[in-house]
């Protein structure tokens, strides 16, 4: 397979996109077209993932693929919070400064409370379910120790627990997905399946390794992220030749789907035409359907680690294409979080 070029990460916006501003007053979402005509549109209600990353402290930007539009918002809920987690439409939001942390529906604007977080904010986090399912749990994942901490809606305290007796030394779970309501992660190469019982999480080893790769260079950096999809977990295997800070190369991309009843990986050479996932430096996946939502189907919508631009890359094809950088003046220190939006 010949490399795929990507992107060089900072060059001028396509003048086909289009900007506009919003700001939640009194409950209710008004924007503003950034030109000197006057409109009113809000960020659609799209079986799509919207983009959302910060724009500094006090603004956050929400892009649409379907209509290549970007939203640069003012959400009280979210200025100067960082965004931990999105599943099922609901965001895990953190105050810094105060500990407060909250669940937070960016389309209706719901907010349900969480007890303060005090820990170290480098942790990976989850929603096991939608807040409205009385299992729901939200669940911080130490990214150095192998400890879980969560708590359900409602209840007034976290509870800690160490799921990594059966770990090797000072391994944790990474690249972590959510599928029927357990927590998926990968520990080195294994696949690891956490599930509640009896008030406590359970792990369970469930295959050895991802296929390996026989490439790898100092330059050559591999990067493996889990998506849930239509009931199935998904391993999305990314290569990345890195050349200079402002450029980088995608080597190659393979997809394997877990089969649960062999307890293997198998290779994909197709998502189907109906399907899209998207998947980010920072962890965080989704996938959609491609006919609803208006996206490309059969394709993986990526976002780098440090750079922030959206590349696109065709399964059955081998191909990439950059769908556009992303806008201006973001906070790079910042994750960026796909989250479907839901009334």
């Amino acid at each position: 397979m010949k490399p795929l070029y990507f992107i060089n990460f900072f060059f001028a916006m396509n003048l086909d996109e289009i900007y506009y501003s919003f700001e939640l007053t009194n409950s209710s979402l008004y924007s503003r077209k950034m030109t000197s005509s006057e409109s009113s549109v809000t960020p659609p209600l799209l079986p799509c993932p919207w983009l959302v990353y910060s724009q500094g402290r006090k603004r956050q930007n929400f892009y649409s693929i379907p209509q290549r539009t970007y939203y640069i918002g003012k959400i009280q809920f979210m200025s100067g919070k960082r965004i931990c987690a999105s599943f099922f439409g609901w965001m895990v939001m953190l105050d810094r400064k105060s500990k407060s942390c909250f669940l937070l529906n960016p389309t209706s604007m719901e907010k349900i409370n969480l007890p303060p977080w005090k820990l170290p904010v480098v942790q990976t986090c989850v929603i096991t379910s939608s807040p409205t399912d009385p299992n729901c749990i939200v669940a911080f994942l130490d990214n150095e120790e192998p400890y879980i901490t969560f708590c359900r809606p409602g209840e007034d305290r976290w509870v800690e627990q160490d799921y990594g007796t059966s770990l090797y030394e000072n391994d944790t779970l990474h690249a972590v997905t959510v599928c029927k309501g357990s927590i998926y992660g990968l520990a080195s190469r294994e696949l690891v399946r956490l599930e509640v019982r009896d008030g406590i999480f359970v792990m369970n080893k469930l295959v050895a390794d991802i296929p390996p790769r026989i490439y790898l260079t100092e330059v050559i950096r591999e990067y493996n992220y889990l998506v849930e999809s239509c009931g199935e977990v998904f391993c999305v295997s990314m290569l990345f030749e890195v050349f200079d800070i402002a450029a980088w190369k995608v080597e190659d991309i393979q997809v394997y789907r877990m089969d649960f009843s062999k307890g293997e990986w198998v290779r994909v050479d197709s998502l189907g035409e109906d399907r899209a996932f998207f998947v980010n430096g920072f962890g965080n996946t989704a996938s959609c359907s491609a006919s609803e939502s208006g996206v490309e189907g059969n394709s993986i919508y990526f976002i780098d680690r440090d750079y922030r631009s959206l590349g696109v890359f065709n399964v059955e094809e081998s191909s990439v294409h950059v769908s556009l950088p992303t806008c201006p003046n973001v906070v790079h220190n910042l994750p960026t979080f796909w989250v479907m939006p839901k009334a």
